[in-house]
């Protein structure tokens, strides 16, 4: 058995990087298999979460890809999940199969069986509508635009998305302002329609949680 408390010391606090227009979540390896872990990130603003790890060959192969696309759906956020491949030892064997998920669960990229690198292009966009639908809400979303420096630059495409996930407004890129007209009485139907915030147990959870 591999135990990774023999020689790794537990973080004491949940951590939060600004990496505009991202804000990551910071985890590890083992982290994934604490959803509240990852819904305390969500609630400090995080889009989303970086996870390297070494998960091993015996638990990757069945856990490694249906935790990753539980923790990005379940917290609407992407999730950066390069993992160790390889081995260690003749009994030590890592799963590899790094992946970049995106808020709607979809794998985006996966790594092979063998050395290499992954990239994938994270859409904002998808996001903010993904986010819209699930809490039945309106997403105003102001974004800045243009560069800091030769280095750091902004995404901008600011958005207005209804509950519905319809993109009411976006802004073109340039400097400008967006509105739109907020059907509260849509709204309302919608949560008529599918009632999911009426079902949410927080007696259950926060019961749990002590």
């Amino acid at each position: 058995m591999h135990r990774e408390s023999a020689t790794i010391t537990p973080g004491a606090e949940v951590v939060i990087a600004d990496a505009r227009p991202l804000r990551l979540g910071l985890a590890t390896c083992y982290d994934l298999r604490f959803p509240e872990l990852f819904r305390a990130q969500l609630d400090r603003g995080a889009t989303a979460v970086t996870l390297p790890s070494a998960f091993t060959a015996a638990t990757g192969k069945d856990h490694w890809e249906p935790l990753l696309r539980a923790r990005a759906i379940e917290n609407q956020v992407f999730v950066i999940a390069p993992n160790q491949r390889g081995s260690s030892n003749e009994k030590l064997h890592w799963h590899g199969r790094s992946m970049i998920v995106d808020p709607w669960g979809l794998v985006l990229a996966q790594a092979p069986d063998r050395d290499c690198w992954i990239a994938a292009d994270l859409d904002l966009d998808a996001q903010a509508r993904v986010r819209a639908i699930e809490n039945q809400v309106f997403v105003i979303a102001p974004n800045q635009r243009g560069s800091s420096n030769e280095k750091l630059h902004w995404h901008g495409r600011s958005m207005i998305v209804d509950p519905w996930g319809i993109v009411l407004a976006q802004a073109p890129d340039r400097d400008c302002w967006i509105a739109a007209d907020l059907d509260l009485d849509a709204q309302a139907r919608v949560r008529a329609t599918l009632p999911s915030g009426d079902h949410r147990r927080p007696d259950v959870i926060s019961r749990g949680s002590t």
